[in-house]
């Protein structure tokens, strides 16, 4: 509905003097039904209150003062987010972080469902956020091996003979494996945030992902340990988290294991390096977002909330997946994201859930 005119209000005898009128202004939507209260509405520059006179049977009009302009898109739609909220969106990223099932995904879908505005950038900021929650439960899962790693690093930049073990060499190669989707992330950070954070773009990267890790899982020989996997593995599975940051619902964990299957990688080693790969990047990228999360309106209170139920949750699949995949193939998760996929195509197509 545009704003009215002082020419619209002038031609319906409507100027701001309490006058009383028996039919809508042009440019007013409607006359309210409801008689019990005074509705207020923007018209033109000011605020008018629609006051119901019985003995007249029509709507008496006065203007309040100058008119509060609309919210722009964006803005701050996120302060909103209750505690609540908080709890089943740290859930659901708990649940799905680590999972190929993308945890991006369906947190979009989740907030969707619950009319959070999915492309807001601080929605978007508040989402990479909680993902913090869930890294910390790797951190602690894997605390031996990490500090294994590290040690190892820390020795090789001291030590030329200890710089020849894989230990080293593995926490050397995660590294330089987090640097092409550090780079993808700052220079397409414009596209991740707005028309990348789609809906619809989330339903057709949960069927493309699911396309290719039935397709690794299938033709990977599988036949390679933790001990074998060397840099051009690690730069082919760290390289391929991009596809997951521009097209959520692909899945970064979906991603990253499906490479190193194609690599020939067997299922746990493929998940154990995905989980390793996983600590810089959304380590990075949560403390990136943070100063978005907080100054977009996210209070302190939700955001921590979320983080805690993430890492709790979090910490429970690492260690069900783990057993999961030394025992089964992925077909369970791509029936998965299919069944999510085509349910979500649905939604979409029919209005039930907007993007």
């Amino acid at each position: 509905m545009r704003a009215a005119t002082s020419r619209d209000i002038r031609r319906t005898s409507l100027f701001m003097s309490g006058t009383v009128f028996r039919r809508p202004a042009r440019g007013l939507a409607a006359v309210p039904q409801s008689r019990s209260r005074a509705p207020t509405c923007v018209f033109g520059d000011h605020h008018i209150v629609l006051t119901w006179v019985p003995s007249y049977s029509a709507w008496h009009m006065t203007a309040r003062g100058a008119a509060v302009p609309e919210p722009a898109r964006g803005s701050n739609p996120v302060s909103a987010i209750s505690v609540g909220q908080a709890v089943l969106l740290g859930i659901v990223e708990g649940v799905t972080e680590f999972l190929p099932v993308s945890s991006t995904g369906h947190l979009k879908i989740a907030e969707g469902l619950m009319d959070i505005p999915v492309d807001d950038r601080s929605v978007v900021a508040f989402t990479a956020v909680i993902q913090v929650g869930a890294i910390a439960a790797v951190l602690l899962y894997f605390f031996a091996d990490i500090r294994r790693f590290v040690g190892a690093f820390a020795n090789g930049l001291v030590d030329r003979e200890a710089r020849q073990r894989h230990d080293f060499k593995f926490a050397s190669w995660v590294f330089y494996a987090t640097l092409p989707v550090v780079a993808v992330g700052l220079a397409a950070k414009s596209l991740i945030d707005g028309p990348l954070a789609s809906l619809w773009v989330v339903a057709g990267s949960l069927l493309a992902g699911s396309a290719v890790m039935w397709f690794a899982d299938r033709f990977g020989r599988r036949k390679r340990g933790e001990d074998d996997i060397d840099l051009t593995d690690a730069m082919a599975v760290g390289s391929s988290q991009i596809l997951a940051l521009l097209f959520p619902g692909f899945s970064r964990s979906g991603a990253t294991m499906s490479t190193a299957l194609v690599r020939d990688l067997d299922r746990v080693a493929a998940t154990r390096l995905s989980f390793f790969l996983s600590i810089p990047a959304l380590t990075g990228a949560g403390l990136y977002e943070l100063k978005d999360a907080v100054g977009g309106g996210v209070s302190v209170l939700p955001l921590a909330v979320g983080t805690l139920v993430s890492f709790v949750v979090a910490y429970a699949s690492i260690a069900w997946l783990l057993r999961y995949v030394a025992r089964h193939s992925f077909d369970l998760f791509v029936g998965y994201r299919v069944a999510v996929a085509v349910i979500l195509i649905g939604l979409l197509a029919t209005g039930t859930l907007t993007t």
